[in-house]
């Protein structure tokens, strides 16, 4: 028979339940709202880098075709390294993002795990 005096395992498991709930659509909300905000940073990081580029290699070879006089071809030139520039710089943080969510990925994946292992360890002991 059991002890009158010992707490009764399932007298708080509303409110955990309740509470983990909380907490869980707690941390969605922020997720999804610092994911959205990531992705405009990103694009908005992006379209900068892309234009800036172009808009140097433009600059430099305007500068240069009125002082040496020979329009047009050096505009063109740094035109096309300017574009390759961006392109380049746009590879390079796009794969700096893919990584960083990745990492992301793999700890919530970890935080998971261990959420899962804790709750079957409390599972194993109270039952």
């Amino acid at each position: 028979m059991p002890d009158p005096d010992e707490p009764s395992p399932l007298k708080g498991l509303g409110e955990r339940i309740a509470a983990r709930r909380a907490e869980h659509a707690r941390q969605q909300g922020q997720k999804s709202s610092l994911a959205s905000t990531s992705g405009l940073g990103l694009g908005l990081r992006i379209a900068t880098e892309l234009v800036s580029a172009l808009a140097v290699g433009v600059g430099i070879g305007l500068i240069l075709d009125t002082w040496l006089n020979t329009a047009p071809w050096l505009l063109i030139t740094f035109f096309i390294l300017g574009a390759g520039a961006g392109m380049t710089n746009l590879i390079r943080t796009a794969k700096e993002a893919d990584a960083a969510q990745a990492r992301e990925r793999a700890e919530a994946a970890a935080q998971s795990q261990s959420a899962r292992r804790e709750t079957d360890t409390r599972a194993d002991r109270d039952g």
